[in-house]
């Protein structure tokens, strides 16, 4: 019979910065670069060619467009780690914080009611359309027809089927993949286009919306939540099912963000947390505050690096939309608004 307990979480004490140099990290973080080059190349390439035929020329959908529009804001964005079950419905109260998500929560964030600033999506392949719906509980049909009044921050690249389907704005960006094929769009020896409105990713979606929001619109602090980069506690990989969930192995542990968890990851996933953590410490030093609630983001046996604060969603909006507690129309100040110390975290076992 299985006894279901309780226990107090408790976030590891801070450290300097990861045990690692930015050199070593930032080999780790890029080490399969030339594995996905090789193995995309063809695909983005023919994608590419094909969105120009869609749009015309990229510069009249660019992402230029949203330079500072959330400049010195706090910006949310949000990955699609297991964590989303703990904290996501918050971020209906999230007030007039931004938020970028990525497509994979399209489908669980309609469900819940939380609508997003920009989806972002960045994979070349066709297991975007699947994904984007995968955590509804309706027909896909239903999310697609939602998307007409949701905006899409979306990779130049993207497979057709995506704006096909997608019925909102479309904000186009590219990618610096280090091919020039790639970059310079061809009809045959004629050179098309060169669009250089370039995210730099670490090669997924969470790093494409990190480096949209403070890279391109000024966004600071930028907020994480749902960037696990593991399996939760419960083997899951979402915050709802998913063919991952039995995709339980190969993989390794490392210590979470909490001093009495660990966590299941994949060499992938490790890698694109790596790549975060390059960019917040050395290449984009800013205000990073992680209110993922679980997962390795900031993490290391000897501690959570101090460059990536750790602390709940709800003490985050607690912190941001503070102002707003004060009524103006009263007499009352922000000495009659004043935040409690975040209690612990409750983590629930079976």
């Amino acid at each position: 019979m299985l006894r279901k307990f309780e226990i107090d979480l408790e976030y590891q004490n801070y450290i300097k910065g990861p045990p690692r140099g930015e050199t070593e990290m930032y080999a780790q973080a890029c080490g399969n670069d030339k594995i996905t080059m090789d193995s995309w190349r063809e695909i983005w390439i023919k994608n590419i060619t094909s969105s120009h035929k869609r749009f015309g020329s990229f510069k009249d959908n660019a992402c230029q467009s949203l330079v500072h529009e959330f400049k010195h804001r706090p910006v949310i964005i949000a990955g699609s780690g297991p964590s989303l079950k703990v904290n996501a419905k918050l971020l209906k109260e999230r007030g007039d914080i931004g938020l970028i998500s990525c497509l994979h929560n399209k489908g669980y964030f309609d469900d819940i009611g939380v609508v997003p600033d920009y989806y972002m999506s960045l994979d070349a392949g066709k297991i975007v359309i699947p994904e984007a719906t995968q955590g509804g509980k309706e027909d896909a049909q239903v999310y697609w027809d939602k998307s007409k009044d949701q905006k899409l921050l979306a990779y130049i690249g993207s497979d057709p089927n995506l704006f096909d389907k997608w019925q909102g704005k479309v904000h186009l960006f590219n990618c610096p993949v280090g091919d020039p094929a790639v970059q310079v769009l061809t009809d045959g020896d004629k050179a098309l286009e060169v669009f250089a409105g370039y995210i730099s990713t670490g090669g997924n979606a969470l790093g494409a919306s990190m480096y949209f929001a403070k890279a391109v619109m000024g966004a600071n602090p930028v907020i994480f939540v749902g960037a696990d980069f593991a399996f939760g506690h419960d083997k899951k990989f979402h915050a709802w099912d998913s063919p991952y969930d039995k995709q339980h192995q190969g993989g390794f542990w490392w210590p979470s963000v909490y001093s009495q968890l660990k966590c299941f990851t994949w060499n992938s996933y490790f890698n694109f947390k790596t790549w975060v953590e390059t960019v917040a410490v050395w290449r984009s030093p800013g205000i990073f505050i992680n209110a993922t609630e679980g997962g390795i983001l900031g993490s290391y046996n000897e501690g959570n690096i101090e460059q990536i604060q750790q602390m709940s969603l709800a003490n985050v909006l607690a912190r941001y939309l503070h102002y707003s507690k004060v009524d103006p129309s009263t007499k009352s100040s922000a000495a009659d608004c004043l935040l409690y110390p975040e209690k612990g975290t409750k983590l629930v076992l079976f």
